[in-house]
């Protein structure tokens, strides 16, 4: 049986419990927020008995195989370093962290103490995405030229997650201070990995501009929203390809949805998630010499690939990462890093 504990009880927290009971041989036997309230009231709802507002005392309490770290952004680097010192394998949300330094501190810390570790980068459970980097991998597109990638979302502008005015949930990822790198920390990173993921390549150097755009009210809490809304990304690819990368949480009328189309001199592969054309296990293709010359696309169904929660268990039983690591999550660290670097400096930066 492997023992869980779980930091931090957020809503995010909720969903990695229902995944974790779900996985055989897993028991989360501990919880821990600075808030005990919160905590209590997650142990009731998950049938946690170990209930911490410390985690060092978690950890020093416990007999613990791993743990998986919900916090916010802000506090990721310093409970994994907790974890990783106590020789945990360990899940951690995206981002890694808020920085590409910390994210790397993290990232060699876990190969040397031999752990399995993860970033649950969550569009990665989807199966046609995975489907989409092999048939890309096996050359079925051929050369690529061109990628072009978005993550919409319209919360700014609709009320259908809550709303950000008034409460901490949405609010504190509106303002630096609060530990938000804006859109492009929450969700760029999110689009930023499944875009490299499933084109096989990474980013070499990019040119970004980052929006944040005048909201009433202003400020949550005394703290200003002056987090990014929008990151627009054109950028280079190892490769030898060439692409647009977009983010924003104004798109109107679309509340979370995702594009990922890679391009080649032999076909073409687009997957859409959440989005009214196509479902997780959709993926969209043009190949072949017919195709090509009639500009047709056939929707192929993937098979059903295991999530992340089910990658990182599965690692920690074998011993062998799954893909998705620490490493991964600290590439992608650069990006965003890179980002706020170009639109700084308003010109084109190497990774």
């Amino acid at each position: 049986m492997i023992r869980l504990g779980i930091i931090g009880t957020g809503s995010m927290a909720n969903t990695h419990a229902t995944n974790f009971k779900n996985i055989k041989d897993v028991e989360i036997v501990a919880c821990c927020d600075i808030d005990m309230q919160k905590v209590e009231q997650y142990s009731k709802k998950h049938c946690v008995k170990g209930c911490y507002s410390d985690v060092s005392e978690m950890l020093d309490n416990e007999k613990l195989d791993a743990v998986s770290v919900v916090t916010s952004d802000r506090f990721h680097h310093p409970v994994v370093m907790k974890a990783l010192s106590k020789n945990l394998n360990v899940m951690s949300e995206k981002p890694l962290a808020l920085n590409s330094k910390d994210a790397w501190e993290m990232a060699k810390m876990a190969k040397k103490k031999g752990v399995i570790n993860n970033v649950n980068f969550s569009y990665r459970n989807s199966c046609a995405a995975q489907m989409a980097a092999k048939l890309i991998k096996k050359g079925e597109i051929g050369v690529i030229k061109h990628i072009e990638a978005y993550y919409q979302q319209s919360w700014l502008v609709s009320g259908a997650w809550g709303d950000w005015r008034t409460g901490l949930q949405w609010g504190w990822r509106l303002a630096t201070k609060m530990g938000s790198n804006g859109v492009l920390g929450d969700v760029g990173v999110h689009i930023y990995d499944l875009t490299t993921f499933i084109a096989g390549t990474e980013i070499v150097e990019l040119n970004s501009l980052l929006k944040n755009f005048k909201k009433t009210p202003g400020s949550l809490m005394g703290n200003k929203f002056d987090a990014n809304d929008t990151v627009m990304t054109m950028a280079k690819f190892k490769n030898g390809a060439v692409g647009s990368i977009f983010a924003s949480r104004f798109i109107t009328g679309h509340p979370n949805n995702l594009k990922v189309g890679v391009y080649g001199d032999k076909g073409a592969i687009e997957v859409y998630l959440n989005d009214v054309r196509a479902t997780y296990e959709e993926l969209h293709i043009c190949r072949g010499d017919n195709a090509l010359k009639k500009n047709s696309w056939e929707t192929l169904i993937a098979p059903e690939t295991p999530n992340m929660y089910q990658r990182f268990i599965n690692g920690v039983k074998s011993g062998k990462n799954d893909q998705g690591d620490f490493a991964t999550g600290a590439k992608v660290q650069d990006y965003i890093d890179a980002s706020f670097k170009s639109d700084k400096k308003k010109g084109w930066v190497k990774i």
